[in-house]
């Protein structure tokens, strides 16, 4: 059951979404009515999911979901709330939320899609922790095995040494893993030899100089040896070692697992001992049988120590003649469950297994025959109560009464048998799991995986034939996606499986192992239809999720064991692991492959070389830049072959560059074709380490484009030095040390000398005095600042005096030092004339200036100040005029500098503004709203020289403005408050009378509570229209294709025709409700309509809409109130809506149709409201 928290201030909703959530049984909802309760429960519960509200006091949902992602970032958290705004969704997003789901509508519908995500979201979360658990399992499986565990690779190095062998042996893991040569041995044996997991393919007589007591199982092999070691203490040891597969079924390594059985070998020594001494008091007795009658108390002593013995022996000591024992200890009553009297009477053979009879009756015969056979051999005892216990036997002929018998002692090895049991079950397991494993690792698809591991789960569990479903989430079905040894007709029968039905709903929904034993009892007919004896089906899990299972049949088995099974659950956990592992190792392939062909499609040179500056991979581009076209052209093959004669050795000092560094950059050659054709390329590489070998990883980029560009600013320069001689202003450069470097042609003139006798010369030889310091004070703060100088001065030349406007620039070398200061001067004599002249104008004209309102004011072209009122200087904040001349506007009086751009590039396309709204700045801060109308003015040739304009203050207008629009704010916030706490109560009532509908009840309630539902359900329309309402006029209006309109708004399967191309109208944002209205009404009520026309017609200085179609049209008595609000069918609301968001921006709209028909709506737009897409300007209505 998922237990979820909901939050939510709402207690009716509190309680509906429990009521609905909990009667699927699927759910425990616990609820809190605050972000703070919700904290506080989670305090003291742990939940499997949070549902909670957005807009809640004190604190919201995205506060409640930021203070829970500090402390669990994977709890899910669904955001359940009214507010659809796009920004609580970006918001909630942006902090982790799994889903989000609003408000309104059916109920049931609704509370099943939360049900839906939460499920989702649950799931999400316990599949990626069980991903985690598994991956942990699988490293631990090895180092926790309770017996000492090690493996080797092919080449002999330690690749696994777990706690159980590190604490035998004091051999820490770290210090083991990947040694070779034997090391393993050491702490064994005290030097490097091969030892029991070297020898698993030698012959018996290799193994039994190093080993006793040899047994094989198939590939495995069994041993034991006595060691000093390891740790210093006197140990018996039995090894276990079997070979490690890959998935081809090739030898990869080999696993040893190490039982210390000291205890019980020094057990068996025990009992050799007694047996010895038995023997030699048997020797004794036949030594003195002739002196019996001298000797009878010695013989009795004798005979008294030999019971004692015999008796209290931990081995079964008996003899036996023919089918009858002669003699028995008390053991053998403890071992079998008899009493001694029974055995004495029992034939010897009732005590054997029968699969065991007839080769130990067999020995006995021989035996007794006086054959030489193997004293020691193994065999069961079937015990009184039915039970079977594997017993170690040594017998021997001897004589006994005079006459032949066989004595013998039995030793209960149970315990040794279970753990070579346990041992072989738990190689089964690894076996298969280490294929698994490895398949995994080596990246196949799963196909490949499911067909390999079912292979060796038959060959190493001894099943005839299997498959393996996978769990279809999305249909709820299993299908078959691997089949081995399975009848035809029994694949077609199970192939495709629902998992919610009986009986592989046991496996695949609830995750538990299906077991049929004995078919030919239970199913006899199914049994020899098909000829299995046992079948089990076990669930194939991922992170405690089932999704597949793995089927096995026996047709010579009609039992499962329990060690079977056990192998079977372990391996379905593995499979399930590993089928996650490869799809999410399959999806990082195909993103690999967006990467790879992003590489190949790239515009840049791609290129991969070894050492010797071969190719060994490169993309499409860098193929062509070599002047190939194909990759097997160039592969192997050194870059400097396609590079030109002239740049060849360069390119292979760039290679070992690079090998040396690690890196090259900004290199740049020349690759040359085949046809002689040259490419510049330039370079950036590294130097990378790749499986072992050193790769340089090579981008290339063609710069042929930029090689054309160099040409063209050498030409460039050229050019401007041409230019610079034809100038009609001064310019020359002065170097670091005041001397000329260069003077133009006219610069020459004007000083009256020749260039030559200038360049070079000091400065200050040319021009001395005060104006010759001042000009160097000039150049020395330029070089010093290295920003740039402007200033105006008089210049005593030898043809006259003149006025010069100076520019002083820094010139930078490469290196970013400043060398040399150029300078360009303009004689401005004229114009200080002029200006003087302006200066005595503006002296007539500047008193009405100062008394204007408004701020009059006039800039240069660079938007520095020539002129203001006193007006404006005051709005700025100055005493007077003057102090801000030169100052420039978008900087010192625009709030945002980049709005000057903006209103420059208007004036500049149209070549005057008015009324456009600006916000002006004060030096104290203060802002001033403003409208600007601005213009051009020119000199007498029609010459722009800058702007000037009247600024008029409407800061005391933009305030009231402010003031409205703040309370019409506040009054949609209040409407929508208001709106989503009705919102909110309405549904809960509509859940709660659906709720009530479910029980059934009497028919007059039921009629009762029909109404309910439909009063309530008008009302939420009407909530609706409300917030539509209060839409209108809320967002600026502006220009609206009506062609894009019409592709939003158009119905399906209607023809649909418009003759309005490139036509836009400004209209309010909502523009796109009145249309969509409009073309839901026809399908709605059109009755027959199929057909759907738009014309756009000019009307004088107006343009004509027209909206028609094919149907029924609308009866004259009803065309004025389809407007009305409230009239019609549903809300009544959608036509009313349609006019308001025209009438915002003047347009009207009538209904013209005839009935019978069709319906035409014509929609007039007013002069300046329309024009086609190519038009530019602001709207004017």
């Amino acid at each position: 059951m998922i237990s979820i928290l909901y939050v939510d201030d709402e207690p009716g909703l509190l309680d509906l979404c429990r009521i609905f959530l909990e009667q699927t049984g699927e759910f425990r909802v616990d609820t809190a009515d605050s972000g703070k309760e919700a904290l506080a429960q989670l305090v003291k519960k742990h939940y499997d999911a949070i549902i909670s509200d957005y807009q809640m006091p004190e604190m919201d949902g995205i506060s409640l979901l930021k203070s829970i992602r500090l402390q669990d970032t994977d709890m899910p958290f669904i955001l359940f709330t009214g507010r659809g705004r796009e920004e609580v969704v970006i918001e909630a997003v942006n902090n982790g939320v799994d889903f989000y789901l609003q408000k309104g509508g059916d109920p049931k519908a609704q509370f099943a899609e939360l049900m839906h995500q939460v499920r989702q979201a649950v799931n999400k979360r316990q599949v990626e922790r069980n991903l985690h658990e598994s991956e942990k399992r699988l490293t631990d499986i090895i180092n926790f095995l309770p017996d000492p565990t090690f493996a080797i690779d092919r080449e002999g190095k330690v690749i696994a040494w777990n706690r159980a062998i590190e604490d035998l042996t004091g051999v820490p893991a770290p210090e083991m893993l990947g040694k070779g040569d034997y090391e393993y041995a050491i702490p064994f044996y005290g030097h490097r030899r091969p030892i029991l997991i070297d020898l698993i393919f030698e012959p018996d007589e290799r193994i039994q100089e190093h080993y006793s007591g040899i047994r094989r199982e198939k590939d495995i092999l069994i041993a034991e040896t006595d060691l000093p070691r390891p740790l210093g203490a006197q140990l018996t040891l039995m090894g276990k070692a079997s070979p490690l597969y890959d998935r081809q079924g090739e030898i990869t390594g080999a696993i040893e697992s190490i039982r210390d059985i000291t205890a019980h070998k020094q057990a068996e020594d025990e009992l050799r001992a007694a047996y010895t001494q038995i023997m030699a008091t048997d020797g004794e007795l036949r030594d003195q049988y002739d002196k019996l009658s001298r000797n009878e108390q010695i013989l009795k002593d004798s005979e008294e120590k030999y019971r004692t013995l015999v008796e209290n022996s931990h081995d079964v000591i008996y003899i036996y003649r023919g089918d009858h024992f002669l003699l028995m200890n008390k053991r053998g009553s403890e071992i079998t469950g008899y009493s001694h009297e029974e055995l004495m009477q029992m034939r010897v053979w009732d005590l054997l297994h029968p699969d065991d009879l007839n080769r130990v009756f067999a020995a006995g015969v021989a035996r007794m025959q006086g054959k030489n056979i193997p004293s020691r051999y193994m065999a069961r005892i079937v015990t009184k109560y039915g039970g079977a216990i594997p017993m170690e036997l040594v017998a021997l002929l001897i004589t006994f009464q005079g006459e032949p018998a066989i004595m013998g002692i039995a030793r209960d090895v149970t315990e040794r048998e279970n753990y070579i049991n346990g041992m072989a079950r738990k190689t089964k397991t690894l076996t298969i799991m280490n294929r698994i494993i490895q398949m995994t690792s080596q990246k196949i698809d799963i196909n490949e995986l499911l067909t390999t591991a079912l292979s060796s789960i038959l060959d190493h569990l001894g099943f005839d034939g299997g498959a393996v479903y996978v769990i279809n989430n999305q249909t709820k079905r299993a299908r078959i996606e691997c089949v081995q040894n399975l009848p035809a007709e029994y694949i077609r029968e199970v192939d495709d499986v629902d998992i919610h039905g009986y009986p592989f709903n046991r496996v695949l929904e609830r995750g538990e192992a299906l077991i049929v034993e004995n078919y030919e009892q239970s199913s006899p007919e199914f049994a020899k239809k098909y000829g299995f004896r046992s079948f089990a089906s076990i669930p194939v899990m991922a992170e405690q999720l089932v999704i597949g299972a793995l089927n096995v049949v026996s047709s010579r088995q009609s039992e499962i064991s329990p060690d079977d099974r056990e192998v079977l659950s372990a391996i379905g956990k593995e499979l399930g692991s590993a089928i996650t592992r490869l799809k999410a190792e399959a999806a990082l392939q195909e993103n690999e492959g967006h990467y790879r062909t992003l590489i190949e499609t790239t515009g840049t040179g791609y290129v991969i070389i070894d050492d010797k500056g071969r190719v060994a991979d490169a993309n499409p581009e860098y193929v062509r830049l070599a002047g190939h076209t194909g990759l097997s052209e160039i592969k192997g093959r050194t870059v400097t072959e396609w590079t030109a004669p002239h740049d060849r050795q360069k390119n292979a000092s760039a290679v070992r560059e690079c090998l040396e560094k690690g890196v090259l950059r900004n290199f740049e050659v020349d690759y040359v074709d085949s046809s002689g054709k040259i490419t510049p390329v330039e370079i950036n590489a590294s130097r990378i380490n790749s499986q072992g070998s050193v790769r340089i990883v090579t981008l290339c980029r063609d710069i042929t484009d930029r090689r054309k560009a160099e040409i063209a600013l050498r030409q460039s320069e050229n050019l401007y030095g041409t230019l610079a001689d034809a100038a009609q202003d001064l310019i020359y450069i002065i170097d670091k040390d005041d001397t000329v470097a260069y003077v133009n042609t006219y610069g020459a003139m004007m000083i009256g000398r020749n260039r030559q006798d200038i360049i070079g010369r000091p400065r200050k030889t040319l021009f001395p005095g005060p104006e010759g310091e001042r000009q160097y004070q000039n150049l020395r703060q330029v070089f010093s600042t290295g920003v740039s100088l402007h200033a105006e001065g008089q210049v005593h030349l030898p043809s006259r005096d003149t006025w010069q406007d100076t520019h002083l620039i820094p010139l930078k070398n490469p290196e970013g030092i400043i060398t040399a200061v150029m300078g360009i001067s303009r004689d401005i004599t004229a114009m200080k004339q002029g200006m003087e002249s302006l200066r005595r104008s503006e002296s007539q004209y500047r008193s009405f200036i100062d008394n204007v309102q408004d701020v009059l004011y006039r800039t240069d072209m660079g938007g520095k100040l020539t002129m203001i009122s006193l007006a404006g200087a005051k709005m700025a904040g100055y005493d007077s005029p003057e102090k801000m001349i030169g100052i420039d506007m978008a900087h010192d009086l625009y709030e945002d500098p980049q709005e000057r751009k903006k209103f420059f590039s208007i004036l500049a396309r149209k070549g005057s503004v008015t009324a456009y709204p600006l916000v002006l700045k004060a030096r104290d801060g203060r802002r001033y709203h403003v409208t600007a109308s601005s213009q051009y003015f020119y000199d007498a040739q029609g010459n722009v020289l800058g702007i000037e304009g009247i600024i008029h203050d409407v800061t005391h207008l933009r305030q009231a403005e402010d003031a409205l629009k703040e309370a019409n704010r506040k009054l949609n916030l209040l409407n929508s408050i208001t709106r989503h706490d009705v919102a909110n109560q309405l549904t809960v009532l509509l859940g709660y009378t659906q709720l009530a509908m479910i029980k059934n009840p009497d028919p007059i309630i039921a009629d009762f509570l029909q109404k309910i539902d439909s009063v309530a359900t008008t009302i939420g329309r009407q909530i609706e229209f409300s917030k539509a309402y209060q839409e209108l006029g809320v967002h600026a209006p502006g220009w609206f294709n009506l062609d894009d309109v019409f592709a939003r708004t158009k119905p399906r399967d209607i023809l649909f025709s418009s003759s309005c191309s490139e036509t836009e109208i400004f209209a309010d944002p909502m523009l796109e409700k009145v249309f969509a209205n409009l073309f839901g009404n026809s399908v709605m009520h059109g009755e027959r309509v199929s057909r759907i026309t738009v014309r756009c017609e000019p009307a004088g200085d107006e343009l004509l809409i027209n909206v028609e179609d094919n149907g029924v049209g609308i009866p004259l008595g009803e065309k004025q109130n389809i407007f009305r609000k409230g009239y019609g069918k549903n809300t009544g609301f959608g036509l009313f809506l349609a006019r308001e968001i025209l009438a915002i921006t003047k347009i009207s709209i009538h209904e013209t149709g005839r009935h019978g028909s069709g319906a035409r709506f014509e929609i007039v737009v007013p002069k300046n409201g329309f024009r086609h897409s190519r038009g530019s300007g602001q709207p004017h209505v």
